[in-house]
Parts: structure tokens; C-alpha cells; sequence
């Protein structure tokens, strides 16, 4: 049913667009696939030892929250989606109340695809004080998987530390780029200015900090404005 999932986003390609802003439809696609091939059916394993069998047992968790920023909402949605259900859990997704659509528009996608009702769950609003904490704060949710702020992050932490329930987070970062005065130049400039400030420079893993080698900072500096002055926005 996964795989029909992400043939039907491959598909609709216009309308994917339309309601999700251009976001990532194909890398959507992509990833959806590469989990159900990659992850396959959790096994267990069992080990002989002296007079005793040793079983390891992996086992669905039961119940995922999935909270979604709105960067890039589809792709990283399906990043959570995908492989919690591809291992026999259920989800209930929080999409950030900025971008909802997209996980409206895969809950489309699933009941088109069959997959029974109950599985893929969506429910929308803010985060404190609303859907954001009364979902984390449930006792039938099982694990919890984030993408978001370290603030939040941390408070997500402390929700989950009632019942000690299993956490995956993403949190806030500054990914630095190293510039040195023997690089090509030109391939420098195009790839740290891609990675600075591609999608408006909301990217999770996009470069915040650049330190370039003293013999070349003047002229790399004035490279990188000439490029932003050409290009303002600069888009994935």
C-alpha cells in the first residue's frame, strides 16, 4: 500500500504542486519507496546459548506522532511516515499549522490507496497549549518523532519522559562550510552560496557559518554578494 502511495504522488504531479506549494513531490515519492524496500518486515533473532535460547524480538512500537515543520513539509513528512509504517505502526500526524495541506493531501493519498482508516491519522493546529502538546502528551501515543526547534524539542523530551517513550528528533544546528585558499574558486562560491541560502536558507542541514581562508576572504566575500545580487531568492 506504501508502494501505491508513492505511485500515486508520482503521478499527480500537478496537483501535488498546486496544493503543496511546489514542494518536493518526486523526492517524496523517492523516499516513501526507499523505505518499504530498505525496511522490510522486522525479524527477531535467537542465539544457542549454554542450556538456553537467547530471543531478540523487534516489534512495531504501536502508535507514532509525527510532528512536521513547515520548511519543507511533504518531503520531510514522509522521512517519519514512511518508515513507521513500513514497520507496522500507526501514525498520527501534526503538520506545522503554517503548511497543512500537504498531510491533508496524504491522507487523500492513502484512503485513494486503500490503506485502512486508522492507519495514517492527521490532526492540525498550534503547538503549546494545543494539538502539538495534547498529542505528546498522550498517553496512547507510543513514540514520538520531531523536526523543529531545540526549545520545542526539549519540551517534547519532557512529555515523553512520562511513561518513557521512545523519542527521534531533529533539532537545530549550525552546519559551518570551510573555505580554503587553494579551492576552485568558482565551484566554492556557487556551491556555499546553494547551501546558504537555498529555500530562503530554511533548510535543516543548510550551511549558517562560513569560514573561508584570510588569502582569498575579501574577494570570496564579494563573490557570494555578486551571486545573491544576481539571484535573491534562491530556490532548491
Amino acid at each position: 500500500l506504501l508502494q501505491k502511495a508513492a505511485a500515486w504522488i508520482r503521478d499527480s504531479r500537478q496537483p501535488m504542486i498546486v496544493a503543496g506549494g511546489g514542494v518536493h513531490y518526486s523526492e517524496a515519492h523517492a523516499a516513501l519507496r526507499a523505505f518499504v524496500e530498505k525496511t522490510g518486515i522486522p525479524v527477531g533473532e535467537t542465539q544457542a546459548g549454554k542450556g538456553a535460547l537467547n530471543y531478540a524480538i523487534r516489534v512495531p512500537k504501536g502508535v507514532v506522532a509525527v510532528i512536521c515543520p513547515w520548511n519543507l513539509p511533504l518531503l520531510l513528512m514522509t522521512w517519519k511516515v514512511g518508515p513507521a509504517l513500513a514497520c507496522g505502526n500507526t501514525v498520527v500526524v501534526k503538520p506545522s499549522e503554517e503548511t497543512p495541506s500537504t498531510a491533508t493531501l496524504l491522507g487523500e493519498v492513502m484512503n485513494k490507496v486503500g490503506v485502512p482508516h486508522g492507519v495514517y491519522n492527521v490532526v492540525h493546529g498550534f503547538g503549546p497549549g494545543s494539538a502539538g502538546e495534547f498529542l505528546t502528551r498522550h498517553k496512547g501515543v507510543d513514540a514520538i518523532t520531531f523536526t523543529g526547534e531545540t526549545r520545542t524539542g526539549t519540551a517534547i523530551m519532557k512529555a515523553a519522559a512520562e511513561g518513557t517513550r521512545a523519542v527521534s528528533f531533529e533539532l537545530g544546528g549550525k552546519n559551518a562550510g570551510l573555505v580554503f585558499a587553494d579551492c576552485d574558486f568558482d565551484a566554492a562560491v556557487d556551491g556555499i552560496a546553494r547551501a546558504a541560502f537555498a529555500n530562503c536558507g530554511q533548510v535543516c542541514l543548510g550551511t549558517e557559518r562560513v569560514y573561508v581562508e584570510r588569502p582569498i576572504f575579501e574577494k570570496f566575500v564579494q563573490a557570494l554578494k555578486e551571486v545573491e545580487s544576481a539571484n535573491p531568492v534562491i530556490m532548491l
